[in-house]
């Protein structure tokens, strides 16, 4: 199991450097970068499955 985890922390985290996510100090996320990084985290969590991670994420990014 805490190798699963440790593989989907690593996945996320390259998830969001593939975005160019740029974090700032005290500077507001767009919305849906905030959105997709939830649902990154909540992937790499296990809360949420390949499956529900992609039709998700999918959705944001048609909006």
């Amino acid at each position: 199991m805490a190798g699963r985890t440790a593989l989907l922390l690593a996945y996320a985290a390259r998830y969001r450097r593939k975005k160019g996510e740029v974090r700032l100090m005290g500077a507001a996320a767009a919305p849906h970068h905030t959105a997709e990084r939830l649902l990154s985290d909540r992937f790499a969590r296990g809360e949420i499955d390949e499956t529900e991670f992609e039709t998700r994420r999918a959705a944001l990014r048609r909006n």
